[in-house]
């Protein structure tokens, strides 16, 4: 009886082991992963938008009230975004109204500005006890991608493709380090976790597409019955209602991929950083944990979000202390004025006061001279990497917690030891030395 009261006991404070994911998250290979895929993803971006302008209103516009605007980290002044988000003609309508408007930036300026601020909101909602307030940040996310697959389709193929391909590679990476790290102690090096990612590729990138490839699938024959109702003479109908009895089936199995993927996706590339298996069975070991122990994966899930929540807000609190303390110290040494602007301090020219934590070029720099246009991109390039380290340590932590959350859950329903992971040395075992082998072996 003891023995198993400790045990239940045991289960129970399982979850404290999610503390230490911020400890993990900061280590220095992780990091320079999650920095690596961050900056690429934006160097592509930036690259694709200089052929997809989209059109930004005048900042003094008062349209589109019902979308979020300035808030959190990345000010969002009214764009395209905001007015499909606004609903009905809202986008077309816009387009109109402000097509000649010379305020144009791409397609990836206005996706990532947004959905910062946004991201940024949703932590501050749950960590103040406001759930249903993040819920509504996470939804305005989701029409931010729902905007750039309707209004700007080819680029977003383009661009979530590649990204999503590069997330997944370098989220393998970052799993493969925690895993090891949360298992054994060990902290392995960047090139180390890259070779393993580079090896499991395929797996990485196809266990999350899978179940969303396999739902599409299934909506095929729902597709086809839709189509059997365009038959004329009121033959359409009464087939496409009879048919739905089969179509039921379809939904049925529809239904469960998406319960498995939303609750599972995450832990599929966990689980091939700690077993060094194929997408199949990532994929079948995360849907068996979410029907498993669905309670236990949603508290653990939670208590992972609450935590990373308070981080992020330390690590962007950290990060701003940091710029301005800087630029107050810059301020001081500085005395002399701008060259373009006689009566206005040099450095509030070319790194404006309110502008902290937003990358200064983001303003109007056209009136600066060649000097001032020059240290204004530099300061910007290094708000920026700021900018891009709080953005890695938010994938770093992400894919910590989902790997100590697997291992948690392979314990609590495999009943397998937290510091079980694949290596090497666990594939390909020494042979006993000669005097420790059986005598007929010899």
């Amino acid at each position: 009886m003891d023995n198993r009261i400790l045990h239940e006991l045991g289960e129970s404070l399982l979850f404290t082991r999610v503390f230490k994911t911020f400890r993990m998250s900061i280590q220095p290979a992780k990091l320079s992963i999650a920095l690596g895929a961050i900056a690429a993803i934006c160097i592509m971006g930036l690259l694709m938008d200089l052929s997809k302008p989209a059109i930004i209103a005048p900042f003094s516009s008062s349209d589109i009230a019902s979308a979020p605007r300035n808030s959190g980290l990345l000010a969002s002044y009214p764009t395209e975004l905001h007015a499909y988000i606004s609903g009905g003609g809202e986008a077309q309508n816009f387009r109109r109204n402000y097509d000649f408007a010379p305020n144009r930036t791409g397609v990836f300026n206005i996706f990532v500005r947004f959905s910062c601020a946004r991201f940024t909101d949703g932590a501050y909602a749950l960590l103040t006890g406001n759930p249903v307030g993040m819920l509504g940040q996470l939804a305005y996310c989701g029409k931010a991608i729902e905007w750039a697959l309707v209004m700007h389709t080819l680029y977003s193929l383009v661009f979530f493709g590649l990204s999503f391909v590069m997330l997944a590679i370098a989220g393998g990476a970052i799993c493969r380090l925690a895993a090891l790290e949360f298992a054994n102690d060990e902290k392995p090096g960047f090139f180390e976790a890259m070779r393993f990612a580079s090896s499991k590729a395929r797996s990485l990138v196809t266990a999350p597409a899978a179940p969303v490839a396999m739902i599409l699938l299934f909506g095929v024959p729902l597709i086809m019955t839709g189509l059997l109702g365009n038959i004329p003479w009121h033959i359409g109908e009464i087939l496409m209602s009879v048919m739905l009895i089969f179509g039921l089936t379809f939904a049925l199995l529809m239904t469960l991929l998406f319960i498995g993927a939303l609750g599972g996706i995450n832990m599929m590339l966990p689980a091939i950083a700690y077993e060094s298996t194929d997408s199949f069975e990532a994929i079948s070991r995360s849907f068996a944990y979410v029907f498993a122990r669905p309670w236990r994966l949603g508290f653990y899930t939670l208590v992972a979000a609450v935590y990373g929540a308070a981080c992020y807000v330390f690590v962007q609190f950290f990060a701003m202390i940091a710029l301005g303390l800087m630029r107050t110290f810059l301020r001081l040494g500085v005395f002399t004025n701008s060259a373009t602007y006689t009566e206005t301090n040099k450095l509030d020219i070319i790194w404006p006061r309110g502008m902290i934590f937003t990358p200064p070029m983001l303003g109007d720099i056209s009136t600066l001279n060649w000097s001032e246009k020059t240290a204004t991109v530099i300061i910007s390039i290094f708000v920026l990497l700021v900018l891009c380290m709080v953005g890695a340590f938010v994938m770093s932590f992400f894919f910590s917690a989902n790997s100590v959350i697997y291992a948690l859950m392979r314990n609590v329903v495999d009943k397998t030891s937290l510091k079980d992971v694949w290596t090497t040395n666990t594939a390909n075992p020494e042979p006993p030395p000669a005097d420790q082998l059986p005598k007929d072996a010899k």
